[in-house]
């Protein structure tokens, strides 16, 4: 191939197999490149490699046996008394809540006697270092006279630390009477385990 001038665009292939010095060939951009050695030698190069992952796969390792792997995930499993403030107004409206978040990564929002009817059911899940986020809708609330105040969408991004999480969020309502959805509303979330 010494010589030759590629016409089209290059393989991996092409590129490394290529010894010319044409203002088209990979030397002209300033490249060098070098042909792998015979099969059964490994070359400075792959043992460079084989010492840097051996190197890397004892650090992994030395970080589980000493506990140093990334923190554990957020577990949000049991009942939580939840307080969430919604900047929909001002001042913000905040609403108390008592949540069940399964096992099942599933979670459900209950009243707290004598606040606003905000009764909703979701989904959550966890990350690593105590995050997690959960996805809640509140379907079609009615107000004291029984008239629909629509139903509210809302996602929240969250951080666990010991037997409390924060949050925040944007929330989404949908008045089911085609007038355009409200939002983002921004919401945020403080919660204390209650079992």
């Amino acid at each position: 191939m010494t010589g030759r001038t590629i016409e089209r665009n290059p393989t991996v292939t092409d590129i490394l197999h290529t010894d010319t010095d044409t203002d088209t060939g990979p030397r002209a951009a300033g490249v060098s490149f070098h042909r792998p050695g015979p099969p059964g030698r490994l070359g400075r190069t792959g043992l460079v490699l084989t010492v840097v992952l051996a190197v890397v796969a004892a650090l992994v390792a030395a970080g589980v046996v000493l506990g140093l792997a990334s923190p554990s995930t957020a577990d949000l499993t049991g009942r939580w008394a939840m307080t969430v403030t919604i900047h929909s107004q001002d001042p913000p409206q905040v609403v108390a809540l008592t949540c069940d978040f399964g096992a099942d990564h599933h979670l459900r929002c209950l009243n707290v006697p004598g606040t606003a009817p905000l009764e909703g059911n979701g989904v959550w899940n966890s990350a690593d270092g105590g995050r997690f986020g959960f996805w809640i809708t509140h379907h079609a609330q009615l107000d004291a006279q029984g008239r629909p105040t629509g139903s509210i969408y809302a996602e929240h991004l969250g951080r666990l630390e010991g037997g409390r999480f924060t949050t925040h969020g944007l929330t989404f309502v949908d008045m089911h009477d085609g007038s355009p959805w409200m939002g983002p509303v921004a919401v945020e979330a403080v919660a204390d385990r209650v079992r």
